[in-house]
């Protein structure tokens, strides 16, 4: 009879022990052990540790490593984290910068991909002026003989980066497709330009043929002349 009632005492003891560590607080629960509490393991290596999966409807979860600011105030974000990544549905906002495949992030850049990337279709919204320009009338247009000097200094375009700014800085796809479309534009009032040369040229040319042909006709029409003149003298 004293063990059975040494036995109970010793397991209402450690029932009230470890009901003791958590604590209400009107419709809150919360545990006071300073220790780490572990659901299906038994040695957490932070104050909640969850070998297992966990679900949540209805509310947020919040996480941060200091005091907690919510990024969108007023949205909710559906994440699925596992073995296989993580899963996002609807629109995800990251306020600073993403990292993929490299820890580094360089300065004023907002995304960072140490790899290939596949898109089916990608916008690039300009900050300065799409090159239309170029067909103003006040256009200075440079000239050819002005570009072929600047390349035989400089081995490359006017404007166009050089390989090694290139190798240094990256390509910046929106400067360069600007930059492209404006020498695209140059090289097409180039084209109109020697068009309108050529087309002055060839009707210079006709006009000349057409003199030669009235020159041409004239001199048969004096040697004509001239023949009738000579059979006459010759009677």
């Amino acid at each position: 009879m004293k063990k059975l009632f040494f036995s109970l005492s010793l397991v209402l003891s450690f029932s009230s022990l470890v009901h003791a560590q958590w604590v209400t607080n009107g419709n809150n629960i919360y545990n006071i052990n300073t220790g780490n509490v572990g659901i299906g393991t038994s040695s957490p290596q932070t104050n909640l540790d969850v070998s297992g999966g966990i679900f949540g409807v209805g509310s947020e979860s919040h996480f941060s490593s200091g005091i907690y600011a919510d990024p969108v105030p007023g949205k909710k974000f559906d994440v699925k984290i596992g073995t296989n990544g993580l899963a996002v549905n609807g629109s995800s906002v990251f306020n600073n910068g993403i990292s993929i495949g490299t820890t580094s992030l360089p300065p004023g850049y907002s995304f960072s991909v140490n790899g290939s990337a596949v898109a089916t279709s990608m916008t690039v919204k300009l900050n300065s002026a799409w090159p239309d320009y170029v067909f103003k009338k006040d256009y200075q247009l440079p000239s050819l003989q002005e570009v072929k000097a600047y390349i035989d200094q400089n081995q490359h375009l006017p404007e166009v980066p050089s390989e090694q700014q290139i190798a240094k800085e990256g390509l910046n796809l929106g400067e360069m497709n600007k930059l492209l479309m404006k020498k695209v534009e140059e090289l097409t009032l180039y084209l109109i330009d020697e068009h309108k040369k050529n087309k002055e040229q060839n009707e210079k040319i006709i006009t000349q043929g057409q003199t030669a042909k009235q020159q041409e006709n004239r001199i048969d029409e004096l040697e004509k002349q001239v023949k009738i003149l000579l059979q006459k003298h010759s009677k």
